[in-house]
């Protein structure tokens, strides 16, 4: 389970992880993850110690944001991510606004934003880092197109996700 497809994501490498890390935490007090990224240990690490306090982390603000909204306005998130529909100009709209960004804003309504946009671009591109959007720029690639649909409906959401 993860959030979206994230560079470097432990997703692949979680059946490795978990037998190793789970034991530790029976008797542990917290979890603490540094680069959380889409979260496919911090969520399964959620899922069965749901009591246990989890701290997640990541240096890119984008991410950061987006578990914040996660966390702090979920309802909000799901309701744009509901209301998107994927296109082009947005990709490169919000690329470009996610790569001026180096802190996290400090407005929940920013937060909100820009966690959708990260989103929303990881739903919309070909790989988990950077890249153009999946059907090139010119959408002439039919079978890899951008979804049209919005995000909360495609398949490449993780089940995990309220949809």
């Amino acid at each position: 389970m993860q959030l979206f497809y994230h560079f470097g994501s432990k997703h692949l490498a979680r059946k490795r992880i978990l037998p190793f890390l789970l034991p530790l935490l029976e008797d542990g007090d917290e979890y603490r993850e540094p680069l959380v990224g889409a979260g496919a240990i911090a969520l399964s690490v959620m899922s069965r110690y749901p009591h246990m306090p989890c701290w997640i982390n990541d240096r890119d603000p984008a991410v950061a944001a987006l578990w914040r909204a996660v966390k702090e306005s979920p309802d909000e998130l799901i309701r744009r991510v509901r209301e998107f529909h994927p296109n082009v100009l947005d990709f490169r709209a919000f690329s470009t606004a996610i790569d001026a960004i180096d802190t996290l804003p400090e407005s929940p309504a920013a937060i909100i934003e820009l966690g959708f946009q990260q989103l929303a671009v990881a739903t919309m591109r070909w790989s988990g880092h950077g890249g153009s959007p999946r059907g090139g720029y010119r959408q002439q690639c039919p079978r890899m197109q951008i979804p049209t649909k919005s995000p909360a409906d495609s398949e490449m959401m993780s089940p995990g996700v309220p949809r």
